[in-house]
């Protein structure tokens, strides 16, 4: 992601599982590359076990789940973005080729594409879709609030992930706030640090 005004930049790599309309995305944050991180941040997170984030959407239970495994917990949230809500029948796309590329030595069919929903309200991006992965768009620019939005894809497979991946551990302690998460970590911290922790901590 680069800025409006181009002068700051954020680099995220991860590992993204879809499965009919679910989604997951597990990221490490000591792997992100921007500016806006103060020193030491990174190993700050994970020095408190959230380093590791494992972002999963659920538009079928309009829920958003993030997992940290570093704390055995996760935080469960109504999906506020309503657009991934919607019903992939709410929206008319639009395909224009634009020419053919090779990126990362896959022959691709460069598109613009335009998704437009029930409102009138427009979407554009450009895709580049190798034809050697089904077409699969391994790269997409598009702007979001202001900011140029690539994302690259590599390693890309169409083995049917695993449903387990898209539900929370099931022994990993619920959170309905990430204040909520964060108070009870930091009170079983003071607890095991000879501090005094509430009574049933």
């Amino acid at each position: 992601m680069t800025s409006s005004n181009a002068t700051e930049s954020t680099t995220m790599p991860g590992k993204l599982a879809y499965l009919n309309g679910k989604s997951r995305f597990e990221m490490n944050l000591a792997e992100m590359k921007s500016a806006q991180m103060p020193t030491g941040a990174a190993a700050q997170m994970k020095e408190m076990g959230m380093d590791t984030t494992v972002a999963i959407s659920r538009p079928d239970k309009k829920t958003t789940c993030l997992v940290y495994p570093g704390m055995q917990s996760y935080v469960e949230s109504p999906i506020r973005d309503a657009e991934s809500a919607r019903p992939e029948s709410d929206f008319t796309i639009k395909v224009t080729k634009i020419g053919k590329e090779t990126l990362a030595g896959h022959e691709c069919v460069k598109n613009k594409v335009v998704s437009t929903d029930k409102e009138g309200k427009t979407h554009d991006s450009t895709e580049w879709n190798a034809t050697d992965l089904k077409n699969f768009p391994i790269k997409i620019e598009t702007t979001e609030a202001g900011s140029s939005v690539v994302m690259l894809f590599k390693d890309v497979s169409f083995t049917k992930p695993e449903a387990a991946q898209f539900e929370p551990p099931a022994d990993f302690t619920k959170y309905d706030s990430m204040m909520g998460m964060m108070r009870d970590q930091m009170m079983k911290r003071m607890g095991g640090a000879g501090g005094f922790a509430p009574p049933g901590q």
